[in-house]
Order: structure tokens, then C-alpha cells, then sequence
């Protein structure tokens, strides 16, 4: 797995600013899109295996999702090292395992959130 830092460019496109979250899959940053000067935030995947399977689903289902409450598909690819990545919406906000951690989700918490 490629070991990104801050000031890094990924695929020619994406600028690492800083370390957004990691899990078993990998890592998320908060990156700038050359492109548009928009934020992102950019998943560089360890994916092996079955988990490479996963990975193409979620890229698929993106790609043509369009929905107010999902992040929206902005980017995917190869590095060179071989590691994937994918470039989707940046949105601010508290992150959902920080917000577990304070309890359980009610129901109409989670209708409330969605409009």
C-alpha cells in the first residue's frame, strides 16, 4: 500500500492535505481536486483478493448513484504502485463511528438526518 502523505498527488489529479480516517481497507483523506479546486475525500484502498471484488462493487454503485444524502462519485483508478483509489464528494460533518460512540441511532434520528 502506497504510504500517502500531505503535499502528495495522486494520479496527476488529487493533492493529499491531511489524514481523514483509517480502517482495514485503508485510508481516507481530505485531498483538492486539480481539476476544480474542490475538496475530496480520496479512499487509497489495500484491497487483495476478494476484497478488490468489493471494492470494484462499491466504484460501480457510485458511479451511477445519484442521491442528496450519498457522497457522489468524483474519480477512480490504479496507481502506479497498484494501489486503487477513489475520489468521491468531500462532506463536512461528523464522522458515523464518532458518532456511535456516543449511542445507538433512533430511528427518527435517522429519517430526521435524511431531510
Amino acid at each position: 500500500m502506497m504510504h500517502a502523505r500531505p503535499g502528495d498527488t495522486v494520479a496527476g489529479r488529487f493533492v493529499i492535505e491531511r489524514l481523514a480516517g483509517r480502517g482495514g481497507m485503508g485510508e481516507v483523506f481530505r485531498a483538492r481536486d486539480l481539476r476544480d479546486d474542490q475538496a475530496v475525500a480520496l479512499k487509497i484502498m489495500r484491497v487483495e483478493g476478494h476484497d478488490l471484488g468489493w471494492f470494484q462493487r462499491e466504484v460501480r454503485t457510485l458511479e451511477r448513484l445519484r442521491h442528496p444524502n450519498v457522497a457522489r462519485y468524483v474519480d477512480h483508478g490504479m496507481m502506479g504502485t497498484g494501489t486503487h483509489y477513489l475520489a468521491m464528494e468531500w462532506l463536512d460533518g461528523e464522522d458515523l463511528a464518532a458518532r456511535l460512540e456516543k449511542g445507538p441511532l433512533g430511528i427518527w434520528s435517522v429519517v430526521q438526518a435524511m431531510h
